[in-house]
């Protein structure tokens, strides 16, 4: 999940976003990035051990109480919904692009509402085993990635490194935080886990492998072009054009575009399925079915009326997203981590000191 949800974002349309604040240095971005969200990757582990066969919203409502932690738990429940919504816009707009067509781009919307419509009938289970089946599939493209711009490579490219200080590196890194803290999802689903004892080694070292790829890409794609990566639209994906295995792929990059649109597909519908079951759960609705149906409406519908073009969509996912989603992504969670430790502190404490009373 960590490797279908991550990866896909900050590989696309990103470096090239980074590359126009920070040009050669733009890596730094996804390297610091990577530093964060490692550790926000331990901390959500950490929280599910504090409150264990609860998710996120059950976690809230118990270090808070019905009504704070209610409050807190919409909190959770709108950033997935958020997420949702911004996440489809661009697969939306990289679907519309990739096929080069000059129809409009709500053409798209419908097939699309469709595919994850359909999705939303199976649990969530099955949603999940789904991105057992991609994850081979998106390694082994990124493997091929790496090893074709290997030979185009040039360190010369990367330097100098940091000529203006890191100042402004961490100047645009806010900008950056709608597509960052994606393993804050996963708190929705820590509790139908049957690996509870190697929990924090596999998220862990599962984010490490997701950002660890990012890093390597974008650091390579930034080697190979250097100044003008700024201009290629659909950043590291250029990097396919020098694949040398034309004589079996005559289109390779088509089989990378699959890939990217096989791991969204799975990562859209795992934020709208953590979405409609938090709503349900707030609500105390039984079944998600309706709201799980309901939403992709919604979110497609908004999708083309709000978000028009490009343009737009990034003006908003790198202003006001940005900063919505760190709130709740890094600061709740890490309110919710320190509550529940605080919790369980005292909780242990009033127990030992009922034991020496009796």
């Amino acid at each position: 999940m960590i490797l279908v949800t991550v990866p896909p974002l900050l590989m696309l349309f990103i470096p090239n976003y980074a590359n126009i604040y920070l040009g050669i240095d733009a890596w730094w971005i996804f390297a610091i990035i990577f530093v964060i969200d490692v550790i926000f990757a331990w901390v959500i582990t950490r929280i599910t051990h504090l409150c264990p066969g609860q998710n996120v919203v059950g976690m809230c409502k118990y270090a808070f109480g019905n009504f704070v932690g209610t409050a807190f738990a919409v909190l959770f429940a709108l950033l997935f919904t958020f997420k949702s919504f911004m996440y489809f816009r661009q697969t939306l707009e990289y679907v519309y692009m990739s096929t080069y067509n000059l129809e409009p781009t709500y053409y798209y919307v419908i097939p699309m509402i469709l595919l994850v419509i359909i999705a939303q009938l199976f649990d969530s289970r099955t949603i999940f085993r789904l991105s057992n089946i991609v994850f081979g599939f998106m390694i082994a493209t990124y493997i091929v990635l790496m090893i074709s711009a290997l030979r185009n490579f040039d360190s010369k490219n990367l330097m100098p490194v940091l000529v203006d200080g890191v100042g402004p590196v961490f100047n645009a890194l806010p900008h950056f935080f709608t597509w960052t803290g994606n393993v804050v999802v996963l708190l929705m689903y820590f509790h139908n886990t049957d690996t509870k004892d190697s929990l924090t080694k596999q998220v862990v070292l599962g984010s490490v492998l997701a950002y660890g790829i990012i890093v390597v890409l974008n650091v390579l794609f930034i080697g190979v072009f250097g100044n003008i990566s700024g201009f290629f639209t659909t950043s590291v994906f250029e990097l396919s054009i020098f694949f040398n295995g034309s004589t079996y792929f005559n289109n390779f990059d088509s089989i990378i575009k699959l890939a990217w649109i096989f791991s969204t597909f799975i990562r859209d519908s795992i934020f709208i399925c953590a979405s409609a079951e938090a709503i349900s759960q707030i609500l105390n609705v039984k079944s998600t079915k309706l709201i799980r149906i309901t939403l992709p409406l919604v979110i497609a519908i908004l999708s083309v009326f709000i978000m028009k073009n490009e343009e737009k969509f990034f003006n908003v996912a790198m202003g006001v997203s940005s900063v919505l989603c760190a709130v709740v992504q890094y600061g709740a969670v890490l309110i919710l981590w320190i509550t529940l430790a605080v919790k369980k502190k005292s909780v242990a404490g009033s127990a030992s000191t009922s034991l020496q009373g009796d």
